[in-house]
């Protein structure tokens, strides 16, 4: 974040800091390392201009994490599937880059990681941009009943086979970001492994995030700055020069962000967005 200092009739920007560092839209899968070890995958997603997808392979049992960057421009990931067929992480991941003051890039692409080589490689590139029509997918139930994608060929069937079971570990523990709703500030730094037996390990996971977006910022009525990140919403706060920087963390059930604020009576008051949830 920076701001623009009008009493010294220059243009150069005054550096404030990063005030929100967590990611948004993130999720876990078991899978395997290098040498065929269990370990969990995080997708982390992140809210930039430029994009900042990023992977986080996790020992299960200590906690220990290794980071690993997408190609530029992807921000998040709308869903994976780790393949134990070709020992690979697929990430169908979107897309939104500022290329250029008149040109943006918009999307869906399919990422793949290898943990042979520890590197996300772009491998269906998305077409979609700020040039061409934008539309709507509805998924509805058909009237015609159930049927089971062969191919190209829509082959009806007479009952859906039953859910898949929750995906676990080689011992059958299950996994889940224990800080990954509004409640807890959207945080995404401690994960829940839960054995079959019902113990509870709690791994804390130690990662540097990029910077998520800001989308508003204003004066207080204490003369402080207050404003709002996006995807995920932490509210936040520092003094006009930048210093004592805090981040409160979610301020709202509504993950988007907040796109009005004003104080009255000492107070602040603001109204908050939910979350996007695109190709769905």
């Amino acid at each position: 974040m920076s701001g623009y200092d009008n009493l010294t009739n220059t243009v150069a920007p005054i550096e404030y800091g990063v005030p929100v560092r967590s990611p948004g839209a993130c999720s876990l899968y078991a899978g395997r390392d290098a040498v065929g070890n269990s370990c969990l995958y995080g997708v982390m997603g992140q809210e930039t201009e430029s994009g900042a997808l990023f992977l986080l392979r996790i020992d299960p049992g200590t906690g220990a994490v290794e980071r690993f960057d997408a190609p530029q421009g992807y921000n998040g990931c709308r869903s994976a599937l780790w393949s134990d067929r070709w020992n690979r992480l697929f990430m169908y991941a979107n897309i939104c880059e500022h290329v250029n003051a008149d040109h943006i890039r918009l999307g869906s692409g399919l990422l793949v990681f290898d943990p042979l080589v520890s590197e996300i490689v772009e491998i269906a590139t998305p077409g979609q941009s700020n040039e061409e029509s934008l539309s709507a997918i509805s998924i509805a139930e058909s009237p015609d009943g159930a049927f089971r994608i062969s191919g190209t060929v829509a082959e009806p069937i007479d009952r859906l086979p039953a859910a898949a079971s929750m995906p676990t570990l080689p011992d059958g523990s299950t996994y889940r970001f224990l800080d990954g709703h509004a409640e807890m500030r959207h945080t995404y730094r401690h994960v829940g492994v839960t054995t079959p037996q019902g113990e509870l390990r709690i791994l804390k996971l130690d990662y540097q995030a990029n910077g998520t977006a800001i989308y508003l910022v204003r004066n207080g009525p204490d003369g402080r700055l207050y404003g709002s990140s996006v995807l995920p919403l932490h509210f936040f706060a520092c003094d006009t020069d930048g210093a004592n920087m805090v981040d409160y963390g979610a301020a709202s059930t509504a993950s988007g962000e907040v796109y009005s604020m004003d104080h009255m009576d000492r107070k602040i008051y603001f109204c908050s967005y939910t979350r996007y949830i695109g190709g769905l």
